[in-house]
């Protein structure tokens, strides 16, 4: 639906554009314009006609750039980032503005949901790994078996080759060192 009234040629000639995604920070040209004034699309068809105070420089082995379309993505009112297109062989017209802000728009919303994705499994991840420390834990035939396998399921999860239980004594205020293991050797 949102490409109705666009022709297949102008979707070719995208594809076949120079894809360049910038995030807000590097926008080669009015990033600030962008940001925070219009908050709109942005088409230069002549880059090279742009006073140099409005050409913020391009990375080093970039492209020769000979016009852009740059539009925002704004989730909830902000600017998360910003997605261009550039060096089209003819000028960018508002349907190529449509189709680069759809695409634009589309494009974020998978990335935000393989991140979801992502964390989910991350989340899944270290439920399972609690849960085989918990059956560890449960396992251990006695107190120093405890310490180990808690030592060796949080250095899993956590990657860190310290460990240490320490039990405070509440009425004397004074800690106790348990256990203590620093690269998997216990320590007295």
């Amino acid at each position: 639906a949102a490409f109705e009234g666009c022709e297949h040629e102008a979707v070719l000639q995208l594809r076949d554009a120079q894809l360049l995604v910038f995030l807000v920070e590097r926008a080669a040209v009015d990033g600030d314009r962008v940001r925070r004034r219009e908050r709109q699309p942005v088409v230069h068809n002549d880059y090279a006609a742009l006073p140099t105070s409005r050409r913020k420089g391009l990375p080093a082995g970039h492209a020769e750039l000979v016009r852009e379309l740059v539009v925002p993505i704004q989730r909830d009112g902000l600017i998360v980032a910003i997605l261009g297109v550039g060096n089209k062989a003819q000028v960018y017209l508002e349907k190529d503005t449509r189709i680069v802000t759809y695409f634009a728009d589309v494009a974020w919303e998978i990335a935000q949901r393989k991140q979801a994705q992502e964390a989910l499994h991350q989340y899944a991840r270290r439920l399972e790994n609690t849960n085989a420390l918990g059956q560890a834990l449960a396992a251990a035939p006695d107190l120093i078996s405890v310490y180990q396998r808690a030592q060796q399921h949080l250095q899993q999860l956590v990657d860190c080759p310290n460990f240490g239980i320490s039990f405070y004594h509440a009425a004397s205020q004074t800690v106790t060192a348990a256990f203590v293991m620093s690269d998997g050797q216990e320590l007295d």
